[in-house]
């Protein structure tokens, strides 16, 4: 398994606060999903339900 990414700077502005997750806590089984800015909800949402039903195409 890879490893968790690693936080390398915080980030506040009127759009952004990284400090939110200082204190997340995550599990050896979490799924991490990094989709483009541009992608929509719909697909991303479709994308999470595959992962979570185990299924492929």
């Amino acid at each position: 398994m890879n490893a968790m990414p690693q936080k390398t700077r915080e980030m506040h502005n009127h759009h952004i606060d990284s400090t939110v997750w200082n204190d997340i806590k995550f599990r050896d089984d979490d799924i991490q999903s990094q989709p483009p800015v541009f992608t929509s909800r719909r697909h991303n949402d479709r994308v999470y339900t595959k992962i979570e039903e185990g299924g492929g195409d």
